[in-house]
Formats: C-alpha cells, sequence, structure tokens
C-alpha cells in the first residue's frame, strides 16, 4: 500500500530561486519547525546523489537526492532502516511566479512484517490505521509547513510554530 497525497501553491518568487532554495535540503529547518537540522553529508555539489542528514526530536536519518532536474523537479528519498519515502517538488513558473507541487508518497508494502500477515481484510484493516494517520495528522501539519515556506519565501521572514523567527536573507533564527 502506498499512502500519497499532494500539496500546491503558488510562491511569488522566480523558478530559479524556489528551485535553488528547496533543492538544498538543509533549508527545510527554516519552514518546518519539526526538523532541528539537516547537514548535508556529502561532498559534491547539490545534484542527483546528494545525501543529507535530517535531525528531528526523536529520530535521525538520511535523505538522498534520487531524481533533480534543475527548476523542474527534485525528489528526496529516505534511505533504510527508515521506511520508503519520497518527497517530491515540482515546479513550473508562471509570470514571474512558482508553481509548486509537492508530493509525499509512502509505501508500506516494503515493511517485512507484513508478510507475515494474511491478505486481504485482515492487512487492509492494520494498514488502515497508518493511513488514516498520516492522511488526519501528517497531512495537515506538512500542509502548515508547506505555508510557511511560501510566507518565508515571499516576505523574507516567517515564524514557526514553534515561536522561532526565521529570517530568509541571513537565514537565521531567533527565539
Amino acid at each position: 500500500m502506498i499512502i500519497s497525497f499532494e500539496l500546491a501553491q503558488v510562491i511569488e518568487r522566480p523558478i530559479d530561486q524556489v528551485f535553488s532554495f528547496l533543492s538544498d535540503f538543509s533549508n527545510m529547518t527554516y519552514w518546518n519547525y519539526y526538523i532541528q537540522r539537516v547537514t548535508k553529508i556529502s561532498q559534491k555539489d547539490i545534484g542527483l546523489g546528494s545525501t543529507f542528514e535530517m535531525k528531528r526530536p526523536h529520530d535521525l536519518n538520511i535523505y538522498k537526492i534520487v531524481a533533480y532536474d534543475p527548476s523542474k523537479s527534485i525528489t528526496f528519498e529516505l534511505q533504510a532502516p527508515g521506511p520508503n519515502l519520497q518527497l517530491e517538488f515540482s515546479f513550473s513558473s508562471h509570470n514571474l511566479h512558482t508553481h509548486i507541487i509537492y508530493a509525499w508518497h509512502l509505501n508500506l508494502e516494503k515493511y517485512k512484517l507484513l508478510k507475515y500477515l494474511p491478505g486481504g481484510l485482515i492487512k487492509r484493516l492494520i494498514l488502515y490505521i497508518p493511513k488514516r494517520i498520516i492522511l488526519t495528522k501528517t497531512r495537515p501539519a506538512v500542509e502548515e509547513n508547506f505555508k510557511k515556506l511560501k510566507q518565508l519565501m515571499e516576505k523574507g521572514e516567517v515564524i514557526l510554530q514553534d515561536g522561532r523567527l526565521v529570517t530568509l536573507e541571513k537565514k537565521q533564527t531567533t527565539s
């Protein structure tokens, strides 16, 4: 079972600026309050194959760029041992504004435990629980963070849900 959702918005900034900002995964800390730190750990310039270490309150994960088409799309994939999660950003330009589609895909079929469950109704019932949580709790939180990205890119600053003020020009935060 793949659990997916998409969010879309228009940011009043040129596509090259928005793509450049989002392709540096370490910038996620400036618009997602839950992410404490993201560090680029690969040596080469940002592009296909670049890896980032992300620290959240209760975990530490590695993400890798698995698709990279400048000013068109970029996909980050959570690396093992985490779940099969992909975060995809697609870009298009309209009159110096950037239209972004943010797609979130979680593939639960890769979980080893699932192969021991009988198919059919029991498996669907068990998988219904994480699907319900993701669509009712995770999606709204991701959407709220995505709105913060728009505010940050357009206004140059944003107050995150935890009260931090983030300024784009200096990429600094204050409490």
